[in-house]
Formats: C-alpha cells, sequence, structure tokens
C-alpha cells in the first residue's frame, strides 16, 4: 500500500501497450539526467519500443508485469530468458532484466522489489541460471537497490565516444 492506495500487479497484455509506453517514457526521461550525450529519443523510437513490447509480452520466454493502482499503471519489468552459449561459461540459460521502472510517487514503497521477486521467480521457473541487467553507473539509487536483491558486479561496461 502506498498513500492507502493499493498497489496491484498482473502480467502485462497487448492492451496495455500504451501505458507501457508511458512508464518507458518515464524510465527514459529519468536517465537523460545520467548521460545526457548517450540517452536521447531517436525518430521512430515509439514504433520501435512497441514492437520490444510485444515481442516481449506474446513470447512464452518474456515476463512483462505492471504495477497499477486503480487504473494507472506505476511500474513495470520486462525479463526474457535465453539460452547462453559460450562454452566458458557454467551457465546454459541467462535471465535478462531488460527494464524495471517505478514511478517517483512509488518509489521506496516496495513497489520495485514485487517487482523484481517476481520477475527473477519467473526466471526461475524458466530454468535460468542466472540473472542479469545493466543499471547505470550514475543510478546509485537503482545500484543499491540490486545490491540488495542480491545482484553482484560481474562485468564492467565501458564506453567511449567515437562521434
Amino acid at each position: 500500500m502506498t498513500g492507502g492506495q493499493q498497489v496491484t500487479y498482473r502480467k502485462a497484455t497487448l492492451k496495455d501497450l500504451d501505458a507501457l509506453m508511458d512508464l518507458w517514457d518515464g524510465l527514459m526521461e529519468y536517465h537523460l539526467d545520467f548521460f545526457p550525450e548517450i540517452y536521447q529519443f531517436r525518430k521512430g523510437h515509439e514504433k520501435k519500443q512497441q514492437k520490444w513490447f510485444s515481442k516481449n509480452i506474446r513470447s512464452k520466454n518474456s515476463f512483462v508485469m505492471l504495477a497499477e493502482v486503480g487504473d494507472t499503471a506505476v511500474g513495470f519489468v520486462m525479463l526474457f530468458v535465453e539460452k547462453f552459449m559460450p562454452s566458458i561459461y557454467i551457465w546454459k540459460k541467462s535471465a535478462v532484466l531488460s527494464d524495471l521502472f517505478v514511478c517517483e510517487g512509488y518509489r521506496g514503497t516496495g513497489v520495485a522489489k514485487k517487482l523484481y521477486k517476481s520477475a527473477r521467480a519467473f526466471a526461475k521457473r524458466k530454468g535460468a541460471d542466472f540473472l542479469q541487467l545493466r543499471a547505470d553507473s550514475k543510478n546509485l539509487r537503482a545500484n543499491k537497490f540490486y545490491d540488495k536483491m542480491g545482484t553482484f558486479d560481474y562485468m564492467i561496461t565501458k564506453m567511449e565516444r567515437l562521434k
């Protein structure tokens, strides 16, 4: 409960594309403050993102969940499970948490934790050996949250601007 309002959680459907797009735009706006030279809306991004959401909603190896207060979406998580081929690694299947976002007024209330744990449970049911994600290095709140959820640092992504 947040402010006396009950948060409900449910699997997203294709009817939720508008709500998911609004949340995704919120996620991208949030990231613009971290690295404005990297995060930019490209022409046609809406159509591509809708396709990505649609693909994952339809896939039996993907998990897309909404958090709602009444009829208002206040958060979402998206994860997919894939086979991992390089023989150097001990795992055969990996779950990739591609997005997790909670609207500002609901952060710190347990919504992200519920979304994350639901996605993790799906990954386990699908036989994933590991869950991996990428969080912006400047997003200290997200990194602290993921540490609390049991993740550990494995690789660091380095960037160099070429143009």
